[in-house]
Order: C-alpha cells, then structure tokens, then sequence
C-alpha cells in the first residue's frame, strides 16, 4: 500500500469517526446532521479513491470510479453546512434547497449512465488507478466549474459573515473554520479539478486535506459548545481506541489511568494498576540497552522532558514476558505547570520473534550451503580410502593375522560411519536448497514399517511389537519415508540401551493414516523437545543434529505431520500423519 493511498484510507476513517462523533452529541441540532453528511460524503469520497488507486485490475478501478459517483453531493452538503452556519437569509427560500442538491443529481446521474461525458476510464499512474477527465465534454467543464462554484462561494460566505461579527470570540472561531475549508478547497481545485484538465501526473489530495481541516473546523467550532462538544470528550475517544497501551502518571509516579490496550497487554484490571507506582507497575522492566532501568527513565524524565522508542522488557500479570517500546513526555497545563507523564507503550514482542526466526534461518542457511561444500569435498577422498581399503585387504588375504584384520575392520566401520556423515550433510543441504522431489509408489502401512525395520539394526534385547495394518494402500516416497521411519526406530533403540519394548501401529483417520511408535526408554525432557527440530542439535555423542530434522522435512513434503510426546523416565511417544491422497 503506498502513502496516497494509506493516506486516502485514513481519511476516510477520520471522516466518519468525527462526523459521527458530533452527531450524537446533539442529533437534533441541523448543524449537526449536515456535519454528519459532509463527513460521511467525505469519508466515502476517500475510500473510494483508495479502492481506485488500491485496484489490482483496471475493470476494478472502473467499478470504484462508477461507486464515487456521486461526489458531487459533497459540494452541496459544504454549502448548506455553510449557509447554516453563517445562518444566511437563503435559507428562508425553499427554491435554495433545489438550487443546492439539484445540480449534484444532475452530475451524479450523468456520470453513472452516460460514460465518458464526465469522467473517463482510469489510467494507471505510479500513485495507482486515476479518475481521468474527459477533454472535450461540455458537462464536464460545467461540473468542474459548478463545484469551484459552491467551493469558493462557501469560503466567501465565511469570510463575509466573520466581518459582520462584533463578538471578539466568535470572530475568531469563524475566522478558524473559514482557514480549515481554504485549505482543502484551494487543494481540490488545483489537484482534483485543474490538473486532470491541464494533463498533469498528481493524485488528487483534496478528499484527504478535508478531513484532516475537520480538526481546525471542530476546534474552532465545537470549543464553543455549538455541537455540545468538549475536546475531552474528544480526547477521551481517542485515548480509549488506541491500539497502543497508554499510561497516565502524576508527578508523584502513580498512574492516574490506562487505557484498553494496556490492559489487554499486560492482563491486569484497572482497579489493580491506577493509584499503583509505575515504578512497582514495571519493577521487573528492563532497559533493553542495558544503561537504563524503568526507575531511572522515570525519574530523568523531568530533565529529558522526553523519550523517544526505549526498548525495554516486561512481564504480565500472568509472568509473560514482552517486548515493548516506550515512548513518553511530560504533561503540562495551560500555565506551564508540569501536572504529570504520559507514556505510550507498543507492544514488539511478535515482530521481535519473527526477526530473531529469520536471522536463525538464515543462519541455518549459510550453514547447509558449508554442509553440502564439505560432503561433497569429503565424498571423493572417503571412497578412494574405502577403494584401497578393499584392495588391500584382498591382496594380502591369508597373509594379515588377527589383528591386523580387526584393523581392516575397525576402518571398514569408521568408512560406514563417515559416510553416513557425509549423508547427513548433504541431506541437510539440499533442506534449505532446494525443494523435496517425492516418487511416489504404492505401500500398506505394514510393508512399510517392515522395510524400515529391515534396515534397522534391532537389538537382542528390546521386543518390538507390529501392529500395523495391512490396508489401506496408498502413495508415498517409500525411501524418503523410511529413512525418517529408520530414524525414529534408532532414536527408540538408543534411548533403551538396557533393552525395553517398541510398539508400532498404524489406523485411518479420516483422509490420512497416522502411525504410533511408543517405546519405554529414558524420554525426553520438554527442553530437549522444543530444541528437537534445530539443525545440529544433537543429545548423542557421535550425533550430527541432523536426523530428527531430515525425517520431519520429508515428512511434510508429503503434506503429513509428525508430534511427539515423552515423559523422563517413561518413555517416548511419536505420532506420524501421512495423507492418502498423494496421486503419481
């Protein structure tokens, strides 16, 4: 989303939040219905220049420029707001009321049926879709003209009804309220009006200077009761939707109030933080910069008179700790008097997350790029020692005595051994290089098992019980499943090396079979599972950390599943969910 874009897009929320707030404050006050209107034509005229300019596909940017065309509406509703306001004489002719919403029917209904007799179809610009003008349409001028028209006419009102005014108060409020409609009206009659005429690349800024001058219209208005509003009311408003968590603090360090959010973040009620110290709210924060506690931030606050973006840590009511970004600056009253704090908290903790999980991907990257460098470096010199390894143990076949054979064998294994490192790393490289390619081959969830227990070495002294099913068939990559399969049976073997029991079964859940391996061994601690998918973590001396990682990678090429549960001392139980959809 680009800045024009966002910005129409707040404009419009902006509109309709004010326009909505003033109604009900007085909803029978004329002055307030018609703020209402303009607000909530303003609101709309903004959101549909975000729909058009946020439009993937030029059929929709058209849709959007159909919607908004009504607009002209606006121009009317600005002008009996003013009328209104000025409390002018006109009104007192009901001839007035057509002259005022007749023309913008007119406009509105023309441009919805007859097309490109007032707007044209959109043109992508660098900003997104642009309303675009048509060049030699007679009603096209007229429209423009008419709206500069109600524009200007309602800016002269103003001005000539604050020079009729004697109360000094009053003056200055019109005085305010006619600076906040010159400003979007001088802007929408160059960028909306004059620069489409005149070809010039800009985005119109009209719809969004308007909402933004509502605020000078509100103050200069409203500060007077004239819509029954006080700016606290306001201010109240807005402190209580703010997405961020807000704290207020006397000088004396305890909170006055908070808003929602902050007690949303941190789980605690109202009635447990205010007339609480900050200092104890926060007694466990720490400066993440490592030079400023919470207290000391606090206390230095009065000399700083303000903080920008401190990272600190804290935990919640429920012991959670989080990440946040404080910000904060002293309060002072009409007198200069200062009367207390006011801090903004915004909650970092997930973005923080989500930055550390890719800087550790990241990380795991570079280090499966070196592993597969040095498997395939290690792969040539590892099958010449194994080639000359076997030559000469033929050669001198009969001639090497007892322990120069164990020798030959003690290599042989070493060989065996290395080049299941090599393996693992290569398997691990290809984890972050490139994407799992399964060929697929029909299996029954016993033939599988069987294949992985052939080529694992079982134990005199552990029983393993097959429970598997011999149905139903279905496709899978039968190697790369039972290398993960091989795995978890030699993690379940290891972890008995006093013998034990393993039961394997397999049943259908819905569109997936979901295999058990259950053993009695040592277990497993919640640590040691929560670090169980991490490259190069191992609990084995001669583990390479990259097992349990490769058998749940090709477990989720195939669209399946693996959980695992253990308790220390009890034992282990893993949960395999392969679907039986996969088609070759």
């Amino acid at each position: 989303m680009n800045v024009y874009a966002l910005l129409s897009l707040l404009a419009s929320a902006i509109s309709i939040t004010l326009g909505v707030s003033v109604f009900f404050l007085n909803r029978k006050a004329q002055l307030n219905r018609l703020f209402l209107l303009m607000m909530a034509f303003n609101a709309y005229w903004a959101f549909c220049l975000f729909m058009i300019s946020q439009s993937p596909t030029l059929s929709g940017a058209l849709f959007w420029q159909k919607v908004l065309c009504f607009w002209p509406f606006i121009m009317s509703f600005l002008l009996h707001f003013t009328l209104v306001y000025t409390k002018s004489n006109l009104l007192k002719n009901r001839f007035i009321y057509v002259a005022l919403y007749f023309p913008a029917l007119f406009f509105s209904l023309t441009d919805l049926t007859m097309p490109n007799v007032i707007s044209t179809t959109p043109i992508l610009k660098y900003w997104g879709y642009q309303n675009t003008l048509p060049n030699d349409s007679l009603l096209c001028y007229l429209d423009s003209l008419w709206a500069c028209a109600f524009a200007v006419l309602s800016v002269i009102l103003f001005i000539k009804y604050r020079k009729r005014l004697t109360n000094k108060i009053k003056s200055e409020q019109a005085k305010l309220v006619a600076f906040a409609f010159t400003i979007p009206v001088f802007f929408a009659l160059i960028t909306d009006s004059l620069f489409p005429l005149a070809g010039i690349d800009f985005p119109g800024i009209g719809a969004i200077l308007s909402s933004l001058t509502t605020f000078f219209v509100a103050y200069g208005m409203l500060k007077y009761d004239l819509f029954s509003f006080r700016p606290e009311i306001a201010m109240e408003s807005i402190f209580s939707t703010m997405t961020d968590a807000v704290i207020l603090v006397m000088l004396d360090g305890k909170v006055m109030k908070v808003n929602k959010s902050f007690l949303d973040l941190t789980g605690y009620s109202e009635k447990e933080v205010v007339d609480k110290s900050i200092n104890e709210l926060l007694t466990t924060a720490n400066a993440l910069n490592k030079e400023n506690s919470t207290p000391r931030i606090l206390e230095g606050l009065r000399n700083i008179r303000e903080i920008k973006n401190t990272e600190l840590s804290f935990y919640t009511k429920t012991g959670d700790k989080r990440i946040g970004t404080v910000s904060g600056s002293i309060v002072s009253d009409n007198r200069g008097k200062d009367v207390g704090a006011a801090f903004v908290l915004h909650d970092v903790t997930e973005r923080r997350a989500i930055e550390e999980k890719l800087l550790k991907s990241e990380r795991f990257a570079s280090i499966g790029e070196l592993a597969g460098m040095l498997g395939h470096d290690l792969r040539n010199p590892l099958s010449g020692i194994r080639v000359a390894s076997f030559y000469l143990s033929k050669k001198l076949d009969g001639k090497l005595n007892a322990e120069e054979k164990s020798m030959f064998k003690t290599i042989d294994r070493n060989i065996i051994y290395s080049d299941k490192i090599i393996n693992d790393l290569l398997d691990y490289a290809s984890y972050y290089s490139e994407e799992v390619k399964l060929e697929l081959s029909q299996v029954t969830p016993k033939n599988l098992v069987k294949a992985a227990l052939a080529l694992s070495a079982q134990p005199k002294n552990i029983t393993l019980i097959d429970d598997t099913a011999d149905s139903p068939q279905f496709f899978i990559d039968e190697v790369k499943i039972c290398r993960s399969f091989i795995n978890l049976f030699k993690n379940a073997f290891d972890a008995m090396p006093s013998g034990g029991e393993m039961y394997v079964s397999s049943i259908v859940e819905e569109s997936k079979v979901v295999f058990t391996f259950k053993d009695n061994g040592c277990g497993m601690t919640k640590e040691t599972i929560a670090k169980l998918w991490t490259p190069l973590f191992t609990t084995k001396a001669k583990g390479m950390g990259f097992g349990m990682v490769i058998c749940k990678r090709n477990i989720k090429a195939h669209g399946g599943d693996i959980a695992i549960e253990s308790v220390v001392g009890k034992g282990t139980t893993i949960k395999v969910e392969v679907p039986l959809d996969l088609k070759p």
